[in-house]
C-alpha cells in the first residue's frame, strides 16, 4: 500500500515542465490578451498600425527602463572597471574641455602620451563624444553627461526595435521585444564589462537600421534614406559596428522584396543598397575621409597586429587551443544568442505564414543573423587569415552583437505565429528564451556591478579626475611595474595612469625612442640645464601656448608631439620648425630674450575634403526626403 500511496503522490507531482508552463502563463495570456486579436500575419493584409497613445506609453516605458539599465553607473556610482573605462572616460572629459574652449570638433588628445599628446579623436568616430559635450553644456560633471547621452540612445535603440517589431506582431509582444533589446545580455555585457561607451551608443544606429528595413514603404529599389542615415549614425559612432553591419545587412539585402522577385529586380535592389551604403559612408566622411586618408602617420598596423582573432571566437573547439579570451562570454551568453536566432528560424521554415510583408521581415533578420552567426564562429576562420578590413574588427565574437537583436526579434515574430495557431510548446520555447534574456542580463548586472565591482573613484563623480594628477603623482615614479598580488588599489591606480599612456594604434610614425623619458621630465630638465624661463600658458581653442625666455638663441623642444596638422607661431608669426628625432616632438629655434610659442591646429587638406563631402550627403539624403513627401511617399 505505501509503494501504491508513494507512486500515486509522485503522480500528483508537477514535471519542471508544467511548472515553467504555469509561470510562463501570466505574461504570455497578458502579451496576447486584448488589441491586435486580428494580426497582420493572417493574410496579406498590411502590417499592424500602433496608435500615437501606443507610442507615447512606450517611449516612456523604455527611458524608465533605460535610466534603470544605467542605475548602476549614475546612480549608485558602482562598476567594475577597466583601462577602456578610463580611456573613453578621460576622451571624453578632453572632448568636452575643448567644445567649452569653442573646438567643435577637436583631433587631438593633449593628455595622451603623458601630456605629448596623440590625434586619437581624428580616427576614432566622434558622435558620443559630441553628444556627451553637448549635454555637458547644460551644466553637469562629464560622467553625467556620458550618461544622459547613453541614456537617450539606449532609449532609441529599444524605441526602433519596437517599431520594427510592432508593424508585423501584437503591440504587447512589440513591447516585450524593445524591453529585451535593452536588457539582451549582450547589451549589459557592453556597457559594464567590456566598457564600450561609444559602441553601445551605436545600437541606437541598429535600431534605427531595423526599422527603415522593415517598416512599411514604397516597396522600390532605390535608396533607402532612413537605412543611409543609420549608417552614417553607426559609422560616427562607432566604425566597427558600422563595419558589422554592412557586412550582415548587405547579405540581407539579397532578400527580395515582396512581389519582385525576378532577377533584374534583384538586381536593381542590390544596387539600391549599395548606393544607400555609399551615401551612409558619404554621410560620414567628415570623420571618416581623413582618418582613412592619413592611415600612415600612425601605428594602424598594430590594429591586427596587437589583436588577433584567433582566441576570440564564439563556440570555440579547434581554436580553443589558443587559449579563450573571454570563455563566460563565447559560450554561454553565444549559445543563448544563437538559440534565439536559429530555433525561432527552424520554427518559422515549418510554419510560415502567408503575409508576404511578415515573411519579408523575418528573412531580413534570418540573413542578416545567420550572417552574423557564420562570422562570430569558427566557420569563418579562414576568412579572418588575410589581413582584410575584416580584421579591424579584431574579435570575432563581436558579430554576436548583430545576433543577440536578429535572435530576439525573430522570436517575437515566431511567437505571434505559434500564438496563432495551436502549438503551446513552441509558444513556451520562445518565451523561455526570451525571459532568458532577462535572467542573464539580471545576473551580469549583479556581477558587474558589485561581485566584480566596486565603488568608482570619488574623483570621476566630482569631475575631478584629471590627467595633471597622474602626471605631479606618479610619474615622476615611472610608469611601469607590477603590483603585488591582491593589491587592488595599486591596480586601480596602473590602470587609471596608463589610461593616459596613449594606445599603440595611435602612436604617430615620427615619435622617437626617448619619448618616454621626454614625457616625464624632459622639458623642465631642458630649460633648467639652458638656464630658460619657461611657462605653459592655459590652453585655447586653437592649441597651446608658452612663454619662454632664452639667455642666448637655441633650439627649444616642445612637450608635443609632431604632427602635420600643427603649425608653430612665434610671437604672433607662423615659423617652421622641425621634428625632434629623439623624441618626435615639436623642435623650433628661437632668439634670445622672451618669446610666445602657439601650436595651433591647421585642419588637414583630408578634413576639408571629408566635412565638403559630408555637407553634401546631408544636402542629397534632405533633398531626397523632400522630394518623395511631396510625391506622397513615406520616406
Amino acid at each position: 500500500m505505501s509503494n501504491l500511496a508513494g507512486a500515486s503522490e509522485r503522480r500528483r507531482m508537477p514535471s519542471p515542465r508544467h511548472i515553467l508552463a504555469a509561470a510562463l502563463r501570466p505574461l504570455v495570456e497578458w502579451i496576447f490578451q486584448g488589441a491586435g486579436a486580428q494580426t497582420a500575419i493572417d493574410g496579406a493584409t498590411p502590417p499592424l498600425a500602433v496608435s500615437e497613445r501606443q507610442k507615447t506609453g512606450a517611449w516612456l516605458l523604455f527611458l524608465a527602463l533605460a535610466m534603470l539599465f544605467h542605475a548602476p553607473h549614475v546612480v549608485f556610482h558602482h562598476s567594475e572597471t577597466t583601462i577602456d573605462f578610463f580611456l573613453h572616460y578621460n576622451w571624453t572629459k578632453e572632448f568636452v574641455e575643448s567644445i567649452q574652449l569653442g573646438d567643435l570638433y577637436p583631433r587631438w588628445i593633449h593628455h595622451g602620451s603623458y601630456g605629448l599628446g596623440e590625434p586619437a579623436l581624428l580616427y576614432y568616430s566622434p558622435l558620443y563624444y559630441w553628444s556627451a559635450g553637448l549635454f555637458s553644456l547644460a551644466g553637469g560633471t562629464t560622467w553625467l553627461a556620458m550618461h544622459v547621452a547613453e541614456v537617450l540612445s539606449s532609449t532609441v535603440f529599444a524605441w526602433f526595435v519596437f517599431r520594427a517589431i510592432a508593424y508585423h506582431v501584437r503591440f504587447r509582444l512589440a513591447l516585450v521585444g524593445g524591453c529585451l533589446a535593452l536588457f539582451n545580455p549582450f547589451f549589459v555585457l557592453l556597457q559594464y564589462k567590456f566598457h564600450g561607451f561609444p559602441w553601445s551608443f551605436a545600437f541606437a544606429a541598429y535600431g534605427l537600421l531595423l526599422w527603415a528595413l522593415l517598416r512599411p514603404r514604397d516597396e522600390s529599389p532605390s535608396i533607402n534614406v532612413w537605412a543611409a542615415v543609420a549608417i552614417g549614425i553607426a559609422t560616427l559612432s562607432h566604425t566597427v559596428s558600422a563595419l558589422m553591419a554592412l557586412i550582415c545587412f548587405s547579405v540581407a539585402a539579397l532578400v527580395a522584396l515582396p512581389g519582385r522577385r525576378r532577377l533584374s529586380d534583384r538586381l536593381r535592389t542590390l544596387l539600391g543598397w549599395l548606393a544607400t551604403a555609399a551615401l551612409g559612408l558619404s554621410l560620414s566622411a567628415i570623420y571618416l575621409w581623413p582618418a582613412l586618408a592619413s592611415m600612415n602617420l600612425i601605428g594602424s598596423a598594430a590594429w591586427t597586429k596587437n589583436y588577433v582573432p584567433w582566441s576570440a571566437f564564439s563556440f570555440p573547439l579547434f581554436t580553443q587551443v589558443n587559449g579563450y579570451f573571454w570563455p563566460a562570454f563565447q559560450w554561454p551568453i553565444s549559445v543563448w544568442a544563437a538559440a534565439t536566432l536559429i530555433l525561432p528560424l527552424i520554427y518559422l521554415v515549418k510554419a510560415a505564414p502567408a503575409n508576404p510583408h511578415f515573411n519579408y521581415a523575418a528573412q531580413i533578420m534570418a540573413a542578416s543573423g545567420l550572417t552574423a552567426l557564420f562570422f562570430a564562429s569558427e566557420l569563418s576562420y579562414l576568412l579572418w587569415l588575410p589581413d582584410t578590413p575584416l580584421r579591424k574588427i579584431q574579435f570575432p565574437f563581436r558579430f554576436i552583437s548583430i545576433v543577440s537583436i536578429a535572435g530576439i526579434v525573430l522570436c517575437c515574430l515566431a511567437a505571434e505565429v505559434a500564438a496563432r495557431q495551436p502549438r503551446p510548446v513552441w509558444r513556451t520555447v520562445f518565451g523561455v528564451l526570451l525571459m532568458l534574456a532577462l535572467a542573464l542580463s539580471g545576473l551580469l548586472f549583479v556581477r558587474a556591478s558589485y561581485l566584480d565591482g566596486h565603488a568608482l573613484p570619488v574623483a570621476i563623480r566630482d569631475n575631478q579626475h584629471t590627467f595633471l594628477k597622474f602626471q605631479k603623482n606618479f610619474l615622476t615614479t615611472g610608469e611601469h611595474g607590477r603590483c603585488p598580488d591582491g593589491d587592488t588599489l595599486c591596480a586601480e591606480t596602473r590602470r587609471q595612469a596608463n589610461s593616459f599612456m596613449g594606445l599603440p594604434e595611435y602612436t604617430i610614425a615620427t615619435q622617437g625612442p626617448h619619448w618616454l623619458d621626454f614625457s616625464r621630465f624632459g622639458f623642465e630638465r631642458d630649460c633648467t640645464a639652458e638656464r630658460r624661463s619657461c611657462l605653459e600658458l592655459p590652453r585655447t581653442r586653437t592649441g597651446r601656448h608658452w612663454q619662454i625666455t632664452l639667455a642666448s638663441p637655441g633650439s627649444v623642444r616642445l612637450p608635443q608631439f609632431d604632427f602635420p596638422a600643427w603649425q608653430v607661431w612665434v610671437d604672433g608669426v607662423p615659423v617652421a620648425h622641425r621634428t625632434d628625432a629623439a623624441t618626435g616632438v615639436i623642435a623650433v629655434d628661437l632668439g634670445s630674450g622672451p618669446h610666445t610659442i602657439s601650436v595651433v591646429w591647421r585642419r588637414l587638406t583630408a578634413e576639408w575634403v571629408g566635412l565638403l563631402v559630408s555637407a553634401t550627403a546631408l544636402l542629397v539624403i534632405v533633398g531626397l526626403i523632400w522630394h518623395r513627401r511631396r510625391e506622397g511617399g513615406r520616406e
